[in-house]
């Protein structure tokens, strides 16, 4: 029985992490320079990151996420990240 139990458990928790993906990104300008220290945030959870001297990124997403890219001064933007 204990058997049976552990190989459900491992199974559900395989499925969880099958849903999530690392999505990798750069976040540029208007004119494609790199914006350094961006947050980008997943929406409605604690989990963020920001953007790196070449404006890349990446973070851990849901196939139904959206992802939040703002930096001050610059209009906030919201992306699906799972597609």
């Amino acid at each position: 029985m204990k058997k049976i139990i552990y190989t459900i458990i491992i199974f559900f928790t395989y499925l969880s992490f099958a849903q999530e993906r690392i999505v990798f990104g750069v976040v540029l300008d208007s004119i494609n320079n790199p914006i350094e220290g961006a947050n980008v945030i997943i929406e409605g959870t604690l989990i963020s990151t920001k953007t790196d001297e070449k404006g890349e990124f990446s973070i851990k997403a849901k196939i139904n996420d959206f992802i939040i890219f703002s930096f001050t001064g610059m209009k906030t933007q919201r992306i699906n990240g799972g597609h």
